[in-house]
């Protein structure tokens, strides 16, 4: 983004949080029904695409000026290249000092303080930079002067960038994929557990309890854009980024049913996609939850957003609301490996950069055409990237093996580096495990790889 475009965005989000429109989407994202759609079954990806999506509606309903305004993803693949070749202001491997977006949106400093968000009593420094300055804490709040104004944040400039971010690691990822089921299962859990579940553990604080405060601070709305790139390149390599989606024949690809949770029944393609509101039952005002499209205030967001799960398969094909990703070197590389992106890499489709999104709906990344960050480095760190991996793919192949072997091997020698000359690679906290409910077996890629 470029200084004017961050400064735009900060300041829509300011008045969403003004207008008591930002804590409804925390509070809806915690209604537990609709979580454990989210989180525990094949729905998991697209659902998230329809919360982030209404999300961005918000923002672009809030003033003309405001009607073009795209969530910029967080690129932190990119990032974590600078970080791992001390291309980070002042040689700095921080979050903060090598993700620009942390400090876009008000850094991490600021007094201690306790905060009850959603229910949840959250400490931190509390941040009063735009557009914390702005936060609400609770729907239940009728004067903006009661409101914390501040969101709080652990100290992300004395916390290492954390492991399991490479690009080996992506490879890895798009090419042990076989079939939605992986996705959903197998592909979900290393999406969560290597990338958002692990940046939610290392930014701590109110980030760090999901979904009741989570969504509280707009990185996470960054956080889940990122997420949704990472599905749509896998739909674009698997299927072609020209799929027309249809609500019979879905492709085993791109939806199959699934539920990891006893008790929770998986939706199929064709199902509504569960979301609902409902006030912490914390509050006494707390009442029966409602379909969100039935809300006074967020019901305005998603009436317009298509309501099954299969008509989101494709983010280029959500008429209106269609829209694409502008892309780095690292994801565009990605997709000339024939294991990891059979459609593009065989040429079949028009290839990520076509017409059908326009410049005003593309999503950008948060650290591209920044002032704070130089290009060559962010560059350099990038090809530095590519052209290892490229190097393990090379020698693996010439030595009999598969690019599916090689990703393999390129994500682990990028844990076991992180290791040896970053920093430990750290397994999650008890309190983050309980917070996000996971088991005693799962832990971040790199700390299987290198235990």
């Amino acid at each position: 983004m470029t200084a004017a475009e961050q400064s735009l965005y900060v300041e829509a989000l300011g008045v969403g949080m003004q207008r008591g429109y930002h804590i409804l989407f925390t509070e809806m994202a915690s209604e537990i029904t609709s979580f454990q759609e989210y989180l525990y079954t094949g729905g998991f990806f697209y659902w998230n695409r329809r919360f982030v999506l209404a999300y961005e509606n918000m923002l672009c309903t809030l003033d003309p000026k405001y009607a073009c305004l795209t969530i910029p993803y967080w690129d932190f693949y990119a990032d974590y290249a600078r970080s791992m070749g001390r291309k980070c202001p002042n040689g700095g491997t921080s979050l903060e000092a090598c993700s620009s977006i942390l400090r876009g949106l008000g850094g991490s400093q600021g007094s201690r303080r306790t905060v009850n968000i959603n229910g949840r009593l959250v400490s931190g420094n509390c941040v009063t930079k735009a557009p914390a300055n702005y936060f609400c804490e609770s729907s239940t709040i009728a004067a903006s002067t009661q409101c914390a104004r501040c969101i709080p944040r652990s100290n992300w400039a004395s916390i290492d960038f954390p492991s399991g971010f490479g690009y080996g690691g992506l490879g890895d990822l798009l090419a042990g994929a076989n079939g939605f089921r992986d996705v959903s299962d197998k592909f979900k859990k290393a999406v969560l557990c290597t990338y958002i579940v692990s940046i939610h553990n290392s930014l701590g604080s109110s980030l760090s309890d999901f979904p009741a405060v989570s969504p509280a601070d707009p990185l996470f709305f960054s956080i889940h854009a990122t997420m949704d790139l990472v599905l749509q390149v896998y739909i674009e390599c698997r299927l072609g980024d020209n799929l027309v989606p249809t609500d019979t024949g879905v492709s085993r690809w791109a939806f199959q049913k699934s539920s990891d949770l006893l008790g929770v029944v998986p939706p199929t393609e064709t199902s509504l996609v569960k979301q609902l509101w409902m006030l912490n039952e914390s509050y006494a005002a707390s009442r029966s939850p409602i379909r969100v499209e039935d809300h006074p205030k967020l019901g305005q967001f998603f009436k317009p957003l298509p309501t099954k799960y299969w008509e989101f398969v494709n983010s280029n094909q959500l008429g209106q609301y269609s829209y694409k990703y502008q892309r780095d070197d690292i994801f565009k590389n990605i997709t000339s490996y024939p294991s990891a992106c059979p459609k593009l890499a065989t040429g079949s489709t028009t290839g990520s950069d076509g017409d059908i999104a326009t410049s005003s709906n593309f999503r950008r990344s948060a650290g591209s055409g920044g002032v704070e960050t130089s290009s060559i480095d962010s560059d350099d760190a990038q090809e530095l990237a590519i052209d290892f991996v490229g190097a393990v793919v090379n020698a693996t192949l010439h030595a009999g093996g598969t690019e599916k072997m090689a990703f393999n091997q390129a994500e682990l020698m990028e844990c076991q580096y992180y290791n040896d000359n970053i920093a430990d690679v750290e397994d999650y906290t008890p309190v983050f495990r309980n917070n996000f409910g996971l088991s005693p077996d799962d832990h971040p890629r790199c700390w299987d790889f290198t235990q």
